[in-house]
């Protein structure tokens, strides 16, 4: 009981820090350490756990929901199969039309190509202009192919080329892997993108089939979205199919989440522990005056002190964590340094040594009494 109000005290109290992190068993030391670096990597945790696909859609579209929901149509409508099959232990998307498959049967059921010659369905505005374009590719998704979707090549009347950047949505469904833009209306710029891969994705799924939607256990179509006799099928409609792209989006980016949750949970707790133990070496090398009364600590005994003090930033960073997403990774190494700060600067200073080094408990000393003879020599 009384090593654990040592341990509540020393949330609070540096001075409970230097006595339980030199008088107390090392084991309470490392166990406070650990736990303090689980506790701070929770916001990271849970943060990054939060994170899908969909995403960069959720709040902002900019045409987004209309051009897939047109393109899942015009699959059906064209009668092509666009699905994901188990090939040699992986997962991939392969397009069939008309007998054909891969990037042949694509280039057939979009024979439209952007500037660089690249089969792509194409999605018009309400303006006749072009704001969202799909590709296919039958092979790896590489950086030479990536710069030429992120471009646009315009020849002049005099025959000259400029290039210059794209500003308008896009995305990318390869053999293995996918990837989407999002751009924004007023100025072009990148809103946000999306990285995924089939890994998790049912075997048998059809690009096709999210246009398809189901409510209240009746089948909603291209066809059933117009019929009069469905009141508010439309809106119902094209609701349902946006929530199934955001599914999709959401499901092929788990490789990319699960991935993301452990390396930078990893990452980070090399990070808080690296920090830790140098601000242990900090409080050591602080202490080496030649007339500093705590040179007689030792860099065991000063790292310690630090893991004995770790707790309460941890909890710190905990809250802070959770309330301001942005501040999660950098909350611990602010405030455990902010504490060592001041531990040092308040609790080592010479003049406090006595009170802090004297022993924990009296020392007894058996001292034998002399015997005094009275007689005369």
């Amino acid at each position: 009981m009384k090593n654990f109000k040592l341990v509540l005290k020393s949330l609070i109290n540096n001075e409970a820090c230097v006595t339980g992190g030199r008088k107390l068993p090392w084991y309470f030391a490392v166990i406070m350490l650990f736990v303090s670096m689980i506790i701070c990597l929770v916001p990271t945790f849970v943060n990054t756990a939060n994170k899908n696909g969909a995403d960069f859609v959720n709040t902002y579209a900019n045409g987004y929901d209309v051009a897939t929901m047109r393109f899942a149509e015009d699959i059906q409508d064209k009668g092509a199969d666009m699905s994901v099959h188990q090939e040699q232990g992986e997962k991939i998307l392969r397009f069939s039309y008309a007998g054909k498959s891969g990037a042949e049967a694509w280039a057939m059921a979009y024979p439209e190509v952007n500037s660089f010659g690249h089969h792509c369905y194409k999605h018009l505005n309400a303006e006749n202009n072009v704001d969202f374009e799909i590709y296919y590719i039958d092979g790896t998704l590489t950086q030479d192919y990536l710069n030429e979707i992120a471009q646009v090549k315009n020849i002049k009347e005099d025959g000259s080329v400029s290039i210059v950047r794209r500003t308008s949505n896009y995305f990318i469904f390869a053999r293995n892997t996918l990837m989407g833009a999002l751009y924004r209306a007023n100025n072009g710029s990148v809103s946000g993108t999306l990285y995924g891969d089939y890994k998790h994705v049912e075997e048998g799924f059809g690009i096709n089939s999210l246009a398809l939607v189901y409510v209240d256990g009746q089948m909603l179509t291209k066809e059933t979205r117009t019929n009069p006799q469905f009141e508010g099928a439309y809106g119902a409609y094209t609701r349902g199919v946006w929530q199934n792209w955001k599914a999709f989006f959401n499901t092929t980016y788990l490789t990319n989440k699960y991935t993301a949750m452990w390396q930078t949970t990893l990452i980070m707790f090399g990070i808080n522990l690296g920090i830790v133990v140098f601000m242990g070496l900090m409080v050591y090398l602080l202490t080496r005056g030649k007339m500093n009364p705590f040179r007689i600590y030792t860099i065991w005994d000063t790292q310690k002190i630090v893991y004995w003090a770790a707790p309460a930033p941890a909890v710190l960073s905990l809250v802070f964590g959770f309330m301001i997403a942005s501040f999660a990774q950098i909350a611990f190494p602010l405030l455990i340094g902010m504490r060592l700060m001041w531990l040092s600067m308040k609790t080592l200073r010479p003049e406090n040594a006595e009170v802090i080094n004297k022993p924990s408990q009296p020392q007894n000393k058996n001292v034998q009494a002399k015997t005094i003879s009275s007689k005369k020599k």
